[in-house]
């Protein structure tokens, strides 16, 4: 993938597969390897993925509720992820679990938590590599 590809990733709108992280090994390395930060309704993991582009995994275990509720937490993560993926530095993996018995917040609130949250675990990444 060249630079062009990359500035294409993050200009666009949509979630592309090579924009998801899909084997449940990728999930795996990047909560064992990765740095970690929550939030009051998610946990992020963060790891270096050696790509130009983040990539997004997203975990609702069944003590989040049933298939709608959990459906509809990882729809509007995806959303956050898909309309605000400029200001997500490229190159990390990004795993969001969802905390268990929360109530869902507004998607406005979900938005602005989620984009921080990967923001403070991809900078603590960057931190770490600088030190």
């Amino acid at each position: 993938m060249t630079d062009d590809d990359s500035a294409h990733f993050r200009r666009d709108e949509r979630f592309r597969k090579a924009e998801r992280l899909l084997e449940r090994e990728e999930f795996l390395r990047t909560r064992r390897q990765g740095e970690r930060a929550s939030s009051s309704h998610l946990i992020a993991y963060a790891r270096p993925n050696g790509r130009l582009h983040a990539r997004l995994g997203i975990t609702a275990s069944t003590k989040v509720g049933p298939a709608t509720v959990r459906n509809g937490w990882k729809r509007r993560i995806r959303e956050s992820f898909r309309s605000n993926k400029r200001e997500f530095p490229g190159g990390h993996d990004f795993v969001v679990i969802v905390k268990a018995s929360v109530e869902l917040p507004s998607m406005e609130q979900l938005e602005s938590e989620c984009v921080d949250l990967l923001a403070d675990v991809a900078s603590r990444i960057d931190d770490e590599t600088k030190a």
